[in-house]
C-alpha cells in the first residue's frame, strides 16, 4: 500500500488530484477547536458501500467477545471502519480495525465489548448503531500498532463513559441544555448505544451549527492542544453517508471552551489550524500491515505522537484516519 498512501496523503498535503481544504470553522469565538473540512471534486465512480447504506449485510455473534460474523450479500465490497458500533440482542461491540467485506463473503472481524455486565450467544444478531468515541479508536489503533492485540480491557469503555458523563452534563448545562432528565441515567455505562442516542439528542442543537461544505470527503479537528484528529474518505458520498455520526460524536470537543484566556493559535488566523494539520500530513511514518487480500489491504500508521490507519480497495485509498496519541483511562 505504501506508493499509494503516499500519494493519497501527499494529495491532501498539497492540495492536488482534486482535493483542498475548506475554510476552517468555529463553533463560537470562546471555543477552543476548529473544524477544518477537506473537500474534493472528482468524477470517479464509488466502488463501495459503507456499513450504514449497506442493507443487505448480516451481522452476527460468534460466541466470541472479541470477533462478530458479517456476511456480505450486497453486490459491492462494504466498508467496515473502525469504532462503528454493534448493537445486538446480546453484549454490544465496537469494531477494533476497519476493513473491506467483498460481496458474497463473510469474514469474521476484531471488536471489543463496550461493557461487561452482558452475556454473548453465538449466532445473535447486531445491527450497525453509530460510532463509538475517540478514545475507543485509540484504544483499537494502539492494539495493532504495537502488536499487543490482547483485548482484556476493552471494559475499561465502561469507566470512560462514567466520567465522560459528568463532564458532559457540565458542559451541555453551559451550552443552554436542560441536562435534569439525564440526571437518573447519567448515560448508563451498560449500554453504550442508548447512551449515545441520549448524547445525541442534546447535542441535536450543535450539530445543526456545524455548516454544509459542498463535495467535503472529511475533517480534521485541531484544538489548543494542536492536531487532534483527521477523518478522511476517498469520495464525498461516501462522507455523506456517515458525517452526522462521526461529527455527533466529537459535539463536546467541538464546543469545548477555553479555560484560561484565548489560545494563541487562535489569536490571529484560523487558518493556523490547516497550517497545524498539513504539518502532521507532511510528517513521515511507519507502517504496519493488519490485514490483506487479494483486492483489499488494511494498514496502521505511526506518526510518532500520531497514529491512524488506512484501508485500500484495488490498490486506491478509500479512507485515511489520524489522531493525536493520547495517555487517557484505556492505556492505564
Amino acid at each position: 500500500m505504501s506508493k499509494q498512501l503516499k500519494v493519497f496523503i501527499g494529495s491532501i498535503l498539497n492540495e492536488s488530484l482534486g482535493f483542498s481544504f475548506g475554510e476552517p470553522w468555529r463553533y463560537d469565538e470562546n471555543a477552543s477547536t476548529c473544524i477544518v473540512p477537506i473537500i474534493r471534486i472528482s468524477k470517479e465512480n464509488r466502488k463501495y458501500l459503507t456499513l450504514a447504506e449497506a442493507d443487505k449485510t448480516k451481522i452476527q455473534d460468534t460466541g466470541k467477545i472479541d470477533r462478530a460474523l458479517i456476511s456480505n450479500f450486497e453486490k459491492m465490497p462494504v466498508f467496515l471502519r473502525m469504532g462503528e458500533l454493534l448493537k445486538g440482542d446480546t453484549q454490544n461491540r465496537a469494531v477494533v480495525l476497519s476493513r473491506i467485506i467483498m460481496p458474497k463473503h463473510k469474514a469474521e472481524v476484531m471488536v471489543s465489548c463496550v461493557h461487561a455486565s452482558q452475556g454473548i450467544r453465538r449466532g445473535a444478531y447486531f445491527t450497525p448503531s453509530g460510532y463509538s468515541p475517540l478514545k475507543d479508536s485509540h484504544y483499537g489503533i494502539s492494539l495493532h500498532t504495537t502488536g499487543k492485540t490482547s483485548q482484556d480491557r476493552s471494559w475499561s469503555m465502561d469507566r470512560y463513559y462514567q466520567i465522560m458523563s459528568s463532564e458532559s452534563l457540565a458542559q451541555l448545562e453551559n451550552e443552554g441544555f436542560d441536562t435534569r432528565r439525564f440526571l437518573g441515567k447519567r448515560m448508563n455505562p451498560d449500554d453504550l448505544t442508548a447512551s449515545r442516542d441520549e448524547y445525541n439528542k442534546a447535542v441535536s442543537k450543535i450539530l445543526k451549527e456545524v455548516p454544509l461544505v459542498e463535495c467535503q470527503v472529511g475533517m480534521a479537528l485541531v484544538d489548543m492542544d494542536g492536531f487532534y484528529f483527521l477523518d478522511c474518505f476517498d469520495l464525498h458520498e461516501s462522507w455523506e453517508a456517515v458525517k452526522e455520526a462521526i461529527v455527533g460524536k466529537e459535539s463536546l470537543a467541538i464546543t469545548k471552551r477555553m479555560k484560561f484566556g484565548k489560545s494563541k493559535m487562535f489569536e490571529f488566523k484560523p487558518e493556523n489550524s490547516t497550517v497545524v494539520t498539513k504539518e502532521v500530513l507532511s510528517r513521515g511514518y511507519q507502517e504496519r500491515t493488519q490485514h490483506h487480500e487479494k483486492r483489499t489491504e488494511t494498514v496502521t500508521l505511526d506518526f510518532g505522537d500520531c497514529i491512524g490507519e488506512a484501508v485500500s480497495l484495488d490498490d486506491e485509498i478509500i479512507h485515511l484516519f489520524i489522531t493525536r496519541k493520547e495517555q487517557n483511562i484505556l492505556f492505564q
